[in-house]
């Protein structure tokens, strides 16, 4: 395979698109359905294979999210799309960057301004880097603490959008991962079943 450190020659030997979809995928899945993921994903860890499998190297940083977290993660995804920011910001509680007795209602807004600023003109303009810069603005504002997992989480988020946006520069999150969801959601009964309470 070809390490991602040679962005070049993953252009020049292999379709980028469909090299970018099944790591996108491959990331999905580690969080949402496996609740394993690689966490150390960098250009030195991940080969592209010649029939366009995604291969990672070097697991000695892997973690764990909890099926509950999982699920939370799911509610918080659906709460961002419907911007329901109260909902958003008892994710974070629920979830652990706020501790429980913490009042969220100051930090409501302050989440709204963040993913509106997040989010440009369109859903499709999402990344995870704006997000995560905003965000860190509200850790020095707030009673926020980033719980080392998600910290991972978020830390793997970034790797993998910055190996993509390195191979594709108009790479769009949020296009490549919709189908993934869209079918999850189609096949999941599970899933479909959290999704219709929180909806």
């Amino acid at each position: 395979g070809i390490r991602c450190t040679d962005p070049a020659a993953i252009q020049r030997n292999l379709n980028v698109d469909n090299f970018i979809r099944t790591g996108v995928v491959s990331g999905l899945r580690q969080l949402l359905e496996f609740g394993l993921f690689h966490g150390d994903p960098h250009p030195g860890n991940i080969f592209a294979l010649a029939d366009g499998r995604i291969a990672y190297v070097d697991f000695g940083n892997v973690a764990e999210i909890s099926e509950k977290n999982k699920q939370v993660l799911i509610d918080a995804v659906v709460h961002a799309v419907n911007k329901d920011y109260v909902e958003m910001a008892g994710d974070f509680s629920r979830l652990g960057f706020l501790s429980e007795e913490t009042d969220i209602e100051p930090i409501v807004p302050a989440l709204e301004q963040i993913w509106t600023d997040s989010m440009g003109k369109s859903l499709s303009e999402f990344n995870f880097r704006n997000v995560t810069g905003k965000f860190n603005e509200l850790v020095f504002q707030y009673p926020i603490r980033i719980p080392e997992r998600f910290s991972l989480v978020i830390r793997t988020l970034l790797i993998q959008e910055g190996i993509c946006i390195t191979l594709s520069p108009q790479f769009k999150f949020l296009e490549v991962a919709y189908p993934y969801v869209a079918k999850r959601l189609l096949t999941d009964d599970s899933l479909r079943e959290r999704l219709t309470q929180v909806l």
